[in-house]
């Protein structure tokens, strides 16, 4: 779907951008690895009552594959589904600078078992991802927003809930359109006031995703990225070698 069909601009969603077997993976890698509360400063409830929030970074799935909690086929999966989906941004929007990675995020959010099919509330607010609305309805690109972020997506896991629907939204907070999540379903916007969006309430069950945001200024590429690259790059090295003396030592 391109922007007209999902009523704005510089806005897309594309199907199949990851096979049930990586969903699975990443999901799995959330089982074993994540942290409640994870990028909200350990806030298990950041948004609503209703649903929990569970998060983890690159750098915490890559370091757990390092020490051996998890298989080190995850983490590829994290990386792999990220650089993916990066370059499947740039050349969608034909973006003329580098893109790089400004944070990465994978997240769950899970109904609560007092959430109900009455809820009113939203799962995540309505927002832009370089600008802070105010109460006028006015985005003011500034600290504390992350101002320097230019392009935002998220690439959905699963579709094994009710409800968390992700919404683009007018100023005055009317949908403009919906999308509901699918594994290997990837929506991809420009971060800015253009592209106002939330996620409808999660009504039960748990949702999953891999979120992204992208800069075009170097200064503010994501070193936990780069960094979690260099280790993943190192372990599978180590974990090839130690195959490889294995096999040696067999004969």
């Amino acid at each position: 779907m391109n922007g007209a069909m999902l009523n704005g601009s510089e806005r897309m969603a594309a199907d199949n951008m990851a096979t049930q077997m990586e969903c699975d993976n990443l999901i799995k890698l959330m089982d074993i690895e994540s942290k409640m509360g994870d990028g909200y400063n350990g806030k298990v409830y950041p948004h609503t009552k209703f649903e929990s929030f569970e998060g983890m970074t690159v750098a915490v799935a890559v370091n757990a594959a390092k020490v051996g909690r998890v298989p080190l086929v995850l983490p590829a999966t994290y990386l792999h589904l990220a650089e993916k989906s990066r370059i499947f941004m740039k050349k969608y929007f034909t973006v003329k600078e580098e893109l790089y990675f400004s944070y990465s995020h994978l997240v769950c959010r899970t109904a609560e078992p007092d959430s109900t099919n009455s809820r009113t509330d939203l799962s995540h607010p309505i927002h832009a991802d370089n600008c802070n609305l105010d109460e006028n309805h006015v985005c003011h690109k500034s600290p504390p927003a992350y101002t320097w972020r230019d392009w935002s997506a998220v690439l959905y896991l699963n579709d094994n809930f009710e409800g968390g629907e992700f919404v683009f939204a007018h100023h005055n907070f009317t949908f403009q359109s919906h999308l509901k999540p699918k594994c290997g379903r990837l929506v991809g916007f420009s971060a800015g006031e253009e592209n106002l969006h939330g996620v409808k309430a999660v009504l039960s069950g748990r949702r999953c995703a891999l979120a992204l945001w992208f800069t075009e200024d170097p200064r503010y590429q994501e070193q936990e990225f780069n960094k979690a690259t260099v280790i993943f790059r190192e372990t599978w090295e180590e974990q090839e070698a130690i195959k490889k003396h294995r096999a040696k030592t067999e004969l």
